[in-house]
């Protein structure tokens, strides 16, 4: 765990100084996606991982190519689905899940992964404001593809 710790903290600090590189680096979504879904990971190397997805995602050429990564969108909103996921790693995981949802093209298969219901559900049942309020942002961009009409109505 300690290894697997310090490299996901070494992601996240390459994510911040050097994002090219670090995007063009092969298999580099495919390692967090697996940090992220994989249940031996620690809490500690899943919230860097989420942290280097946002961090990543500033840049608005890699929207679409993070976004394409259905394992990526799936283990970030089951993330956000747990409820015994540490505040911090929800957090990153709803600021990543945010700037996917940048990309108007991703939005739909964020409703089709489930994210709606793990939205309204932090939105309505969580008392801490920065998650609520993080949650909502990303439920207002959802907002903005036809598909999420028929998921807000379920939720509702």
């Amino acid at each position: 765990p300690l290894e697997q710790e310090n490299a996901a903290a070494t992601l996240l600090n390459l994510s911040i100084c050097n994002r090219q590189t670090l995007m063009s680096t092969r298999g580099l979504l495919d390692a967090l996606s697996h940090a992220l879904r994989s249940p031996s990971s620690s809490p500690v190397a899943v919230q860097a991982c989420a942290a280097t997805l946002y961090s990543l995602l500033v840049v608005d050429d890699y929207r679409p190519i993070i976004g394409a990564k259905r394992d990526i969108v799936y283990a970030l909103v089951d993330i956000v689905r747990n409820p015994h996921a540490p505040p911090r790693s929800i957090k990153d995981a709803l600021k990543a899940l945010f700037g996917i949802s940048l990309y108007p093209l991703n939005r739909a298969a964020m409703v089709e992964l489930g994210a709606v219901t793990a939205l309204f559900s932090l939105a309505v049942k969580d008392g801490r404001v920065g998650i609520v309020d993080d949650a909502t942002a990303v439920i207002a961009q959802i907002a903005g593809c036809e598909e999420s009409g028929d998921a807000f109505r379920r939720v509702s």
